[in-house]
């Protein structure tokens, strides 16, 4: 399948998965999740989608089947980062490229995203956030970890496990705070429901994860002489206006994709009054 076919038909699911929510938030519902069958094919090996307002999962598919994040790992990677930072604009780091070497030796180039930080770039803490969750950076993702691992990333991988396992995930191993391709990295639809409702309890993330657009006000000349031409836009296409696939009513929080294990994407929308989270893990383009 074509990939515009194939993205379209993902925003399709979505949409579908939202509109069917819609109807059932209209409905009394006095179980935990309420089953329903929705009248397209799900091609993501895992989905759930959950009421925000009622704390109710309308719908799951092999919710607790492992699979490989991709880059919906950074959400992981956000929360970390968060509850570890007092000061997001008054907190800077220096972009240093030693960091990419593991990026430069990857297998799978099509996985890596970046957001063009270059060496000697000087970013606020929120900067780095901004720069991953709307374009899945894998620079930002290994600064941060960087940074807030004391400068040694497997440390704040670590952080990352005992984060998930405090939270309640019980099907959760990252390996990496960039959401590259790892078979030992797994987690669950489930999982990713959890730690995407504890993100979104944390100050500056929604708003973070959610923004349409972003132009860092702290760039380096020497790098990026036009300043205002460094634009970070999210990933998301069902948020813009002009895009084929724009949803009114969707926002953010995270795309991922990986050439081994599909796409996948967490976002949140709102319609009707209702407010609801949409988890599809691992579609395989067909």
């Amino acid at each position: 399948m074509h990939l515009f076919h194939f993205i379209k038909r993902f925003s399709a699911v979505i949409l579908t998965l939202l509109l069917t929510a819609v109807f059932l938030g209209r409905m009394s519902v006095t179980v935990k999740a309420y089953t329903f069958t929705p009248d397209i094919t799900l091609h993501s090996s895992a989905a759930i989608l959950y009421c925000r307002d009622t704390d109710q999962i309308l719908y799951e598919k092999n919710a607790d089947q492992q699979q490989m994040p991709g880059h919906l790992a950074q959400i992981m990677t956000a929360v970390v980062v968060l509850e570890a930072c007092s000061d997001l604009d008054g907190t800077t780091i220096t972009a240093d490229d030693s960091l990419y070497d593991v990026l430069y030796q990857y297998s799978e180039p099509d996985d890596l995203r970046y957001a063009d930080i270059f060496k000697g770039d000087t970013l606020t803490v929120r900067e780095y956030l901004y720069a991953m969750m709307l374009t899945s950076s894998c620079e930002s993702a290994l600064i941060l970890a960087d940074h807030f691992g004391d400068g040694n990333v497997q440390n704040f991988v670590a952080k990352m496990n005992d984060k998930a396992k405090a939270i309640g995930c019980t099907g959760t191993t990252f390996t990496n705070p960039t959401g590259l391709a790892d078979a030992q990295q797994q987690t669950t639809a489930r999982d990713m429901l959890t730690i995407t409702n504890y993100a979104l309890s944390l100050k500056d993330f929604e708003k973070i994860s959610t923004t349409v657009s972003y132009t860092p006000k702290s760039s380096n000349p020497e790098n990026h002489p036009d300043a205002a031409a460094w634009v970070w836009t999210h990933s998301n296409a069902m948020m813009l206006e002009d895009s084929d696939y724009y949803y009114e009513g969707a926002k953010g929080i995270k795309t991922g994709n990986l050439e081994s294990a599909g796409r996948s994407i967490i976002t949140e929308a709102t319609n009707d009054g209702n407010t609801y989270l949409v988890v599809l893990m691992n579609a395989i383009q067909r």
